[in-house]
């Protein structure tokens, strides 16, 4: 089986990456990934690697976004973050309401693990709610 063995630094002026390949044979060729193909590969290596790397102790190099600024924005109906960075610019996070949620507890497990707790009032997924007869909540 082939193998991609170099990635070009930069990208050519259409967009596309050369890779350099070595055949099964011990050739070496190069080959062009183009411009819109990029996203697809990127996408679909970033989320193998995460998967790959976070099930064992080896670690992932991952992207990193300076965070300036969270708001809200509307998509038609739909409320969305909108998130502000350093390298990025602006953009949209379009979530289902499954992933917000999930994103909600993931928010308040990082502060706890930071030792910052949760800033104002805990979501409603963490109270703990008393039966009225006072019996036993769990």
């Amino acid at each position: 089986m082939a193998r991609i063995i170099g990635v070009a630094s930069k990208p050519e002026p259409d967009g596309s990456f050369v890779l350099e390949i070595a055949t099964a044979e011990g050739q070496r060729i190069e080959a062009s990934l183009a411009s819109l193909n990029v996203p697809l590969f990127l996408r679909t290596m970033q989320k193998s690697l995460i998967e790959q790397y976070t099930s064992d102790a080896r670690g992932v190099f991952l992207p990193e976004f300076d965070v300036t600024d969270i708001s809200l924005g509307n998509l038609g109906t739909t409320t969305e973050l909108v998130v502000s960075t350093n390298q990025v610019s602006t953009f949209m996070v379009l979530l289902s309401d499954e992933l917000l949620t999930l994103l909600r507890r993931k928010i308040v497990e990082a502060s706890v693990q930071r030792g910052t707790g949760v800033v104002g009032r805990p979501p409603a997924m963490l109270l703990r709610v008393y039966p009225s007869d006072g019996g036993d909540y769990r």
